[in-house]
């Protein structure tokens, strides 16, 4: 059988982490995706970049959070 030459083209989906837990970076990458797809098909999917782009800066913020909470704890 012979297959179409899009199907080639197709990037398989990540699974998520067993944990649930999705990683800054992966998050990040998804933004930019959701900016790209907003850019090309309209203003319809700008609700999901908007929950990246807020999940994003709550992650951030309770990262730097912790880094000043240990700073802190060790005397800095």
């Amino acid at each position: 059988m012979r297959k179409d030459n899009w199907d080639f083209h197709i990037q398989r989906p990540i699974p998520p982490p067993a944990n649930g837990n999705i990683s800054l970076d992966r998050l990040i990458k998804a933004r930019t995706i959701a900016a790209q797809i907003i850019l090309l098909h309209g203003d319809q999917y700008e609700p999901i970049f908007d929950r990246l782009d807020r999940e994003i800066t709550e992650l951030e913020n309770a990262n730097n959070k912790r880094n000043r909470l240990l700073k802190f704890a060790a005397g800095h």
